[in-house]
């Protein structure tokens, strides 16, 4: 992804040095950076890594004087590790879902899909479900009946939402998590040797027992803003 160094220091609010023009593609340790990438040099330490790279220009802390490292541009940052957040979110394209549905989409007429949504391939969307405004779906999602997907989420690959989930606005869901599964509930009609067990610390007698379903009648609820992470249950 090509960017300037200007559109880069605009987007970070930073102070920038030499020539604001110059487009750098990605971001670089700066002992093994190219010349067209951005160095992350934010401390002195990893400064003197700039000789051995082909830099051209760098990302400074605070203190550091841009013009002792031969550089055609700098950006100057107050507090560099904040910085990273908005470094990484200039440079980072997201994930290529196409406007609109995708053919092989399979989308239950009663279902409510949101202004400006995104649905990949191989999703199945269940009865009932609402899907918010620019909400963004990758590939292989399935989202059960009576779900509420908020405005502005992104479900990434092989995301599974049960059944009477609501998820709120702005939910990141990374690859492979389950959200709102059945809680694996069991109970035996006589005490189980489990229970006993805890009740004479660690003395029991094992026996044959059989096992009772409970069944989960509630779901999940998640609140706005919130991040889930890969595989997650």
């Amino acid at each position: 992804m090509a960017i300037t160094i200007g559109e880069i220091a605009k987007a970070l609010g930073a102070e920038v040095f030499g020539n604001a023009d110059l487009v750098i593609e990605s971001l670089s340790e700066p002992s093994i950076a190219g010349p067209n990438q951005l160095a992350l040099a934010m401390s002195s330490r990893y400064a003197e890594g700039l000789a051995g790279g082909q830099a051209r220009a760098a990302v400074l802390g605070p203190g550091m004087d841009w013009a002792d490292y031969a550089l055609e541009a700098a950006l100057v940052v107050p507090r560099p590790r904040y910085a990273l957040a908005g470094l990484t979110a200039a440079l980072d394209p997201g994930p290529d879902i196409a406007p609109g549905i995708h053919p092989t989409a399979v989308i239950d007429a009663s279902a409510s899909i949101g202004i400006g949504a995104a649905i990949g391939p191989l999703v199945v969307i269940g009865r009932n479900v609402v899907l918010g405004a620019r909400a963004r779906i990758s590939s292989h999602v399935s989202i059960a009946e009576g779900a509420h997907v908020g405005d502005d989420v992104l479900l990434m690959q092989g995301v599974r939402v049960g059944s009477r989930v609501h998820i709120g606005d702005r939910v990141i869901v990374h690859p492979g998590a389950v959200i709102g599964s059945d809680g694996m509930s069991f109970v035996t009609p006589e005490k189980s040797t489990v229970e006993q067990v805890r009740e004479s610390v660690g003395q029991a007698e094992a026996v044959k027992q059989s096992w009772t379903r409970i069944h989960s009648l509630g779901s999940v609820r998640v609140g706005d803003d919130v991040e889930i992470g890969a595989n997650t249950c």
